[in-house]
């Protein structure tokens, strides 16, 4: 009996799961061409049963397992030929959505229900994705299709045969980890270019900044100012998109610090995190109160891919470490905050990731590294702060000031009562 009900409830779950993929393709078809195709619900139904019996049947009657599978195929083959007489312009995908459904079938079978489970919503996840997809083709060039290829290139073939030990006579210039740095932060401000494009200013400033603050805080507060007007009607909306850009920065470096030492990250989390919370809300206060108008904003952004972008920032990057190194060498943890200071006021992801390193080489102390990366914060925001007010206007500089104001504010508390407890 109780064999029984597990073959059932085995049996129906395969039904079920067949079900809805099917539905999916005859929802997804009947919306597209505004007609049932030919393989709906009930088919996917039946496949996933062809599945589940084939698996069922292959310790005793392995001919018949066989068999029923060769017949999926004929029939799998046969319904693509008739199409393909009929000139139906269609792809392959309810082909691969048909032999994944005979799969899952077999797998409710030998009662991996959870694994069936999982397989069959990530399916109709990526079979759900088509439209973006298509959206995704129309707004990415082939050019950004090429610096994708690029970075794998420059990921999976370059960074293996760099020398990993220091080239120079100082032990400063370690080319392993100059371009692993470019790996890192090429990806991660590629995420946020492609978001920033895809996202663009159609579906709200405020989500164009966010995703514009993980490609570059800085190129997006110059983007967002140069479009303020002089009597300061869009000021307050201008000025939430261009600080949650700048809030969204430090998510940005306790990832990067994260990926390079989790001492650091760890020192980072909880002053970060509440200084991104408090700027949310007042980015929230901004954007509620403001008179939303139509601001067209073009997001100009230098793709991070472009190896030329990608060398710039190696170069910053081993500039940055060496100066680091050197004046850490000279004048101890002043040293340190006096590069912090000065690297920041251009750039805070190279002087992060030298900091983060140097601690996790063992050449530089925790609170050191911290102070620095603080330090660095600090000067970056002020250098948006300046464009503010330079290239926006007086009004745009007010706004910001007191958007950098709560969440540095909040850093520095936090970090004192942090020290002071532990």
């Amino acid at each position: 009996m109780e064999l029984n009900l597990t073959l059932a409830q085995s049996l129906g779950l395969s039904l079920v799961l067949g079900f809805v993929i099917g539905l999916q393709r005859e929802m997804s078809y009947f919306y597209r061409k505004g007609d049932a195709m030919f393989t709906g619900a009930r088919s996917f139904a039946i496949i996933s049963l062809l599945g589940f019996f084939a698996s069922y049947l292959k310790d005793q009657y392995m001919a018949l397992s066989v068999t029923l599978f060769v017949l999926f195929g004929i029939l799998l083959i046969s319904s693509y030929v008739i199409r393909a007489l009929r000139r139906e312009k269609s792809g392959t995908t309810t082909e691969f959505a048909a032999i994944a459904t005979f799969i899952v079938g077999g797998l409710t079978q030998e009662q991996m229900y959870v694994f069936a489970t999982f397989t069959t919503v990530l399916l109709i996840a990526i079979l759900e994705l088509r439209t973006r997809v298509s959206r995704f083709k129309d707004k990415v060039k082939k050019k950004e299709v090429q610096s994708m290829l690029l970075f794998l290139l420059i990921t999976f073939v370059v960074l293996p045969i760099l020398p990993s030990k220091p080239i120079d006579p100082y032990g400063i210039i370690n080319p392993y980890t100059i371009w692993l740095m470019v790996v890192l932060i090429s990806g991660l401000s590629f995420i946020g270019y492609i978001c920033a494009r895809l996202v663009g200013a159609s579906r709200g400033m405020l989500m164009a900044g966010f995703f514009g603050g993980f490609f570059s805080s800085t190129a997006t507060t110059i983007s967002f100012s140069k479009k303020v007007d002089r009597e300061g009607k869009t000021a307050k909306q201008l000025a939430a998109a261009i600080a949650i850009a700048c809030t969204t920065m430090y998510f940005r470096v306790v990832i990067l610090t994260a990926v390079i030492d989790m001492d650091i990250a760890r020192q980072l989390a909880v002053p970060y995190t509440l200084a991104t919370i408090g700027g949310y809300i007042y980015i929230y206060y901004l954007y509620s109160n403001a008179k939303k108008v139509k601001i067209d904003v073009d997001l100009v952004f230098k793709n991070p891919l472009e190896m030329k972008e990608a060398l710039k920032f190696g170069l910053l990057f081993g500039l940055v470490f060496g100066a680091t190194s050197i004046l850490q060498d000279w004048a101890g943890n002043y040293g340190t905050y006096i590069s912090s200071l000065f690297s920041g006021l251009t750039d805070v992801d190279a002087i992060t990731l030298s900091l983060s390193q140097l601690y996790s080489d063992e050449g530089l102390a925790l609170h050191a590294a911290v102070i620095g990366i603080v330090i660095a914060t600090f000067a970056n925001s002020l250098t948006k702060l300046g464009i503010s007010f330079v290239t926006g206007n007086a009004i745009l500089g007010r706004y910001m000031s007191v958007a950098f104001a709560i969440p540095l504010a909040i850093i520095i508390v936090t970090l004192a009562v942090q020290n002071w407890l532990f």
